[in-house]
C-alpha cells in the first residue's frame, strides 16, 4: 500500500465531500408520506448519505497514525524541606527587599517655581491678562495675584480636608472656625 501525503489526503476527502453536496442541492420529487395517525413502535433512525466510500475512508483511517493515550505519569517524590533558592516551577523569583527609608517629600507646582515661571504660569493660566498690556504697563502684578489666591484656595482646601479627620464633633467645629479664620482674606 502507498503512502500519500497529507496534502493529497485533504484533497481525497474534499473531492470526495463535494458531489454528494451537489446531489442534495436537487430539490425532491415526491411529498414524503403522512405520519400514521397510531403511534407505532420507533423505527431506527433512517441512514444518511455518506461523504464518502466505505472503502475511502477505510483507506484514509489505515494511513492516520494510531491514537495512543499518552501513559500517566507517577508524581515525584517530594523533598520533606523544599530548597527556598530553587523555585518548584519555571517562574524565577527575585529575593525581598525591605526598604527603610522615608518617602521622599511630595512637592505642589508652587513649592518649585522660580518666580518668573510664577509669572509664566499666570498670564498661561489667565490669557485675557496679555491683551490690554502695554510694554510700559503690563498686567503681571495681576497675574501674580491672581495666582497667589488660586494657592490660597489649595492651602485652604487642603486644612479642610484634613479637618475632616477629626472624630470628635466639637474639635472638628472648632478645627473649621480656626481655618476660615486662617485664611480670611484681609486685604479687602
Amino acid at each position: 500500500m502507498s503512502t500519500l501525503s497529507p496534502a493529497t489526503l485533504f484533497l481525497l476527502a474534499a473531492a470526495s465531500c463535494a458531489s454528494p453536496v451537489a446531489a442534495q442541492t436537487t430539490a425532491p420529487t415526491a411529498l414524503p408520506p403522512a405520519p400514521p395517525t397510531t403511534s407505532p413502535a420507533p423505527s431506527p433512525a433512517p441512514e444518511t448519505p455518506r461523504a464518502m466510500s466505505p472503502a475511502l475512508a477505510a483507506h484514509l483511517a489505515a494511513q492516520l497514525p494510531k491514537f495512543a493515550p499518552p501513559k500517566p505519569t507517577e508524581p515525584a517524590a517530594s523533598p520533606a524541606a523544599p530548597d527556598p533558592g530553587r523555585p518548584r516551577n519555571t517562574i524565577f523569583r527575585l529575593p525581598n527587599y525591605v526598604v527603610h527609608e522615608e518617602k521622599p517629600p511630595a512637592f505642589k507646582e508652587r513649592h518649585l517655581l522660580t518666580p518668573t515661571g510664577r509669572l509664566s504660569l499666570g498670564l498661561k493660566r489667565y490669557p485675557g491678562l496679555r491683551f490690554g498690556s502695554l510694554p510700559i504697563f503690563r498686567n503681571d502684578g495681576w497675574a501674580l495675584a491672581m495666582l497667589a489666591e488660586d494657592d490660597r484656595l489649595d492651602r485652604k482646601a487642603e486644612m479642610e480636608d484634613l479637618v475632616t479627620l477629626v472624630s470628635l464633633p466639637a474639635e472638628r467645629a472648632k478645627a473649621k472656625a480656626e481655618v476660615q479664620k486662617t485664611f480670611l482674606r484681609s486685604d479687602w
